[in-house]
């Protein structure tokens, strides 16, 4: 998971989710996630607004697990839950609640279903939205627009498992962030289930035998260009889209280059 900005909403949003709320107040009257999937229904023009905003925003990856989000496999995530939306505070219309993310690791949704368990509801397959439920987030995890730019999580890699996500405990430290709550994000949205390991693992031993090619051992002056475009390579946004598990990368690049450029080379 890394820090995103808030992106500015879309003006479609605005116009289609007042008229909407104006005729369907949030009053209890209806679950908040009928009253949803009605918004959506009625008021298309202004759902897809907010989702491609999201998805630029986002630069085409999943707000918590960061895998790339195919069109097939990414909805409208509400950080505070819509069941808590009330008259004063409407949760489920409210942009800045919004977050665009993958639908967890469901089977049905899954482009490798066969190497899933068999009940695809296990905790052990969820991941981002799907895991966190309706838990709500506030002080219990980390919200992406309020993380720092630097990663506050380090890598556990194992050839023979893959890449669990740790929390870095002195980056948290620096950055003030609660290692409590850091822990608690990566239980809460299973951002170290099965899959996410697996895969946050392919990328770790690619990058590893990609260096090996370049003979790259230490971060010295003389290899810091190569480096620099290595890094590009991984971290940069091509055509609007970042690589999928953008933190992993800049993990592994962490003892090649100073932790400022590699943050300027993020932004792009």
């Amino acid at each position: 998971m890394r820090r995103l900005l808030r992106p500015q909403e879309p003006q479609e949003f605005v116009q289609g989710a007042s008229a909407f709320q104006a005729a369907n107040p949030c009053n209890g009257q209806i679950s908040e996630g009928r009253r949803w999937e009605a918004f959506r229904n009625e008021e298309q023009v202004a759902y897809n607004a907010a989702r491609t905003s999201l998805y630029a925003n986002q630069q085409g990856l999943c707000a918590y697990c960061e895998i790339l989000l195919a069109d097939a496999n990414q909805q409208i995530e509400h950080y505070v839950p819509k069941m808590y939306a009330q008259a004063r505070q409407d949760w489920t219309l409210d942009f800045s609640n919004f977050l665009l993310c993958c639908k967890g690791g469901t089977k049905k949704n899954s482009p490798r279903a066969e190497e899933y368990l068999a009940n695809s509801s296990t905790p052990a397959n969820l991941s981002c939205g799907e895991k966190k439920g309706n838990t709500s987030p506030c002080d219990v995890m980390l919200n992406p627009y309020n993380l720092p730019e630097a990663p506050i999580f380090s890598a556990d890699y194992h050839p023979d498992k893959g890449l669990a996500l740790v929390v870095d405990e002195q980056a948290c430290m620096r950055e003030s962030v609660d290692p409590l709550l850091a822990r608690n994000t990566l239980e809460l949205l299973g951002l170290n289930c099965i899959r996410l390991v697996r895969d946050r693992g392919r990328v770790w031993r690619s990058m590893m035998l990609e260096l090996e090619g370049k003979n790259v051992e230490l971060p010295t002056a003389e290899q810091a260009p190569a480096m620099r475009k290595y890094a590009q390579d991984h971290l940069t946004p091509l055509d609007g889209k970042l690589q999928s598990y953008l933190t992993t990368r800049f993990i592994y690049l962490k003892p090649y280059l100073p932790l400022a450029e590699l943050i300027e080379i993020t932004r792009g």
